[in-house]
């Protein structure tokens, strides 16, 4: 089957809003056309999301939602640091605590004044280093490269064309497996190497108006949780990433293609009396899918184990530099 047929589902949805874009809908099935458009799109977006939050870097005034977000942190610094003052005069704690709380509000204006910097360096550290895996692997650290790969080695298989009066039960049904699985198994790998960004996306959008809870233990989980949604990002961006090599490399080996260069030459045609060579596509196809599926699983379970408590390190640490602080007086 050519691996466009799947994207007629697609095509089904986007050709009125691609006409009026002036796409012409049969680029939808050029490869090339669509999997560069899909890398633009990718890289688009990391830019769109910067403009939204109005600074590649410093945040902290860029934007309208930014200087929201960097007022109701001041506010959260200012509420705590009232709250700590009152029990220090009230109620003799140290004055250390008073110092860490200054030093945590410090540690969030640095961190909103290189927002823009640390958090996409954390979503693309994994894309890269799954990059410089799969350039090791297959010749090239393109974003889009295994998709492609795969596209091209499941479409070498092509049932063999029958008279209208030679159509069976058979082979409609062969058809309809090479065409589910073909769906199921691009969607797959269209999924894993758009996934990371748009989830990145997503976190980083998300993170200004998480910064204010690092203030309130109570609180401080929010906080957490989207530093740990940042590390997932990176994580499952390495792991799917290393999943397709990996995926390629089997594919390439089990049809007899080089790990180096695309799968080409003349198409492998099927008969519907060969039921084992289907048998072995879709076996091929279900082990590819788990693969995939595990990414994630294993992703989570990298992720999900013990709470991160990042809010809490950030407050040990300053409390630390308080004591420290307040011993030097």
């Amino acid at each position: 089957m050519r691996w466009s047929i799947p994207v007629f589902f697609v095509l089904a949805f986007t050709v009125t809003q691609a006409h009026a874009a002036g796409i012409d809908p049969a680029q939808f099935g050029d490869q090339g056309w669509f999997t560069t458009r899909i890398a633009s799109a990718l890289t688009t977006l990391q830019a769109n999301i910067t403009s939204a939050l109005g600074s590649a870097y410093d945040v902290r005034s860029s934007s309208t939602y930014t200087s929201w977000a960097y007022g109701l942190m001041l506010g959260a610094w200012a509420f705590k640091f009232v709250e700590v003052t009152a029990r220090t005069a009230v109620f003799g704690d140290p004055y250390s605590d008073l110092v860490g709380v200054v030093v945590t509000g410090v540690i969030a204006q640095i961190l909103f004044a290189t927002y823009g910097g640390w958090t996409w360096d954390i979503i693309n550290a994994g894309t890269y280093l799954g990059q410089l895996v799969q350039a090791k692997a297959l010749g090239s650290d393109a974003l889009m490269y295994p998709y492609i790969y795969i596209v091209k080695a499941w479409a070498m298989f092509q049932l063999s064309p029958v008279g209208i009066m030679s159509l069976t039960i058979d082979y409609f049904l062969d058809a309809a497996v090479l065409v589910v699985f073909s769906f199921l198994l691009f969607a797959a790998g269209l999924f894993a190497c758009m996934w990371p960004t748009l989830v990145g996306g997503i976190a980083v959008l998300l993170g200004p108006l998480t910064l204010m809870f690092v203030f309130h233990k109570s609180l401080s989980w929010i906080f957490d949780g989207w530093l740990r949604l940042m590390f997932w990002t990176a994580i499952f961006a390495f792991v799917s990433r290393v999943s397709l090599v990996i995926i390629c490399l089997v594919f390439g080996s089990a049809f007899g293609y080089g790990s180096m260069s695309m799968p080409g030459g003349n198409p492998v045609l099927l008969t519907p009396d060969n039921p084992l060579a289907f048998i072995f596509l879709v076996a091929m196809a279900i082990v590819s899918l788990a693969l995939l599926f595990f990414s994630g699983v294993v992703t989570s379970m990298i992720t999900g184990g013990s709470n991160i408590d990042a809010a809490g390190m950030v407050k040990g640490a300053a409390q630390q530099a308080g004591k420290a602080l307040v011993s030097l007086i």
